[in-house]
């Protein structure tokens, strides 16, 4: 995985007829998905089955119980395999967590008036990934967000290009060692190989952004339950990313000791009627909100929808204004196109 991934090389799949597998563990569920390349595209599948479980053992981007995660992940892939009829051995493993890094790096190297050989590219890219320290780390992708020319910035193929110089801006994603192996070990545990570690924030961008927008640039924001991660992508592959510790968890119990609930029904709550839209449509709407009462038990109430905004509102403002300083901060902000 140290190795630079080339741009546009597709994050996941291939032209095959072989189901690809991919596992998600995050903080408050465990995700499995079987599917098969179409053949019309590296990127496109066909969903043959899903599996989803409550995540256990797993909280803030670390293993907390190495029995109850192996169990939710079994039982996840074993309702995607239910599903899809298909018998899985190796996983592609998104990994997630305020623990992962990521780096902008530049290098130089001189070229002499010459022709841009892939030679000279690999040597480039060789020479920014040895400035990362791998003490207590394990890289878990390298990705070039831009060539430079001599003075022309932004080239995104400088091979076949004459230059004195050429230089280049690397994004690598970095995990702590420990993190990693154990997350390696405890799916083993459930008789499954790691095919591949993702950073979960870029296949989520790969997933969800159109081939426009990779191209062009595009910020995407994937809010979870413990992390809401941001990836940039620029010139057609992942640019940076990052990650705020905080998320749907904390909204939910904000809720919960807004009104006096349990979490549950504060989740409820929240999925059913929550809005952060302060001057939407249907604020004044009395909705059903059970709170606990002397004796510890749930006693049916009703309140304004609008209340419940003012609960959520501003956590999701906080949250934004957390995703803004984490972009003001990174080294690709100045290169964003809008």
């Amino acid at each position: 995985m140290a190795n630079v991934q080339a741009r546009r090389k597709p994050l996941v799949g291939s032209r095959t007829s072989s189901p690809v597998a991919a596992l998600d563990i995050g903080c408050s569920k465990i995700t499995c998905l079987i599917g098969r390349n179409d053949g019309t595209g590296p990127r496109n599948f066909q969903i043959l089955g899903a599996g989803r479980q409550q995540s256990r053992g797993f909280s803030g981007g670390t293993i907390t119980d190495m029995q109850g995660l192996e169990r939710s992940i079994r039982l996840a892939v074993e309702d995607a395999e239910r599903e899809a009829g298909e018998q899985i051995n190796q996983v592609m493993l998104g990994i997630t967590g305020p623990k992962l890094n990521c780096q902008l790096l530049t290098a130089t190297t001189e070229i002499g008036a010459r022709e841009v050989t892939p030679k000279d590219i690999r040597r480039v890219q060789a020479q920014a990934m040895a400035q990362i320290s791998t003490k207590g780390s394990d890289v878990l992708a390298a990705w070039p967000v831009a060539y430079r020319v001599d003075a022309q910035e932004g080239v995104r193929e400088p091979a076949g290009m004459y230059a004195d110089t050429l230089g280049l801006m690397l994004s690598v994603v970095t995990a702590p060692k420990s993190i990693v192996r154990n997350l390696v070990e405890c799916v083993g545990r459930a008789h499954l190989s790691v095919d591949a570690l993702i950073p979960s924030s870029i296949a989520s961008g790969a997933g969800t952004l159109i081939d426009d927008e990779i191209e062009n640039g595009a910020i995407c924001i994937d809010m979870g339950a413990g992390v809401t991660a941001v990836s940039v992508y620029l010139n057609g592959s992942p640019a940076w990313l990052g990650l705020i510790p905080a998320g749907g968890t904390h909204v939910t119990s904000d809720i919960a000791q807004g009104i006096g609930t349990t979490f549950a029904a504060a989740e409820r709550l929240k999925s059913v009627y929550g809005t952060a839209n302060l001057e939407g449509p249907g604020l004044a709407e009395r909705i059903e909100a059970p709170r606990l009462g002397d004796d510890g038990r749930l006693q049916a109430t009703r309140m304004e929808r609008g209340k419940l905004a003012e609960i959520i509102a501003p956590r999701v403002e906080e949250i934004f204004e957390y995703v803004q300083q984490t972009l003001q901060g990174s080294g690709v902000r100045k290169v964003l196109p809008r």
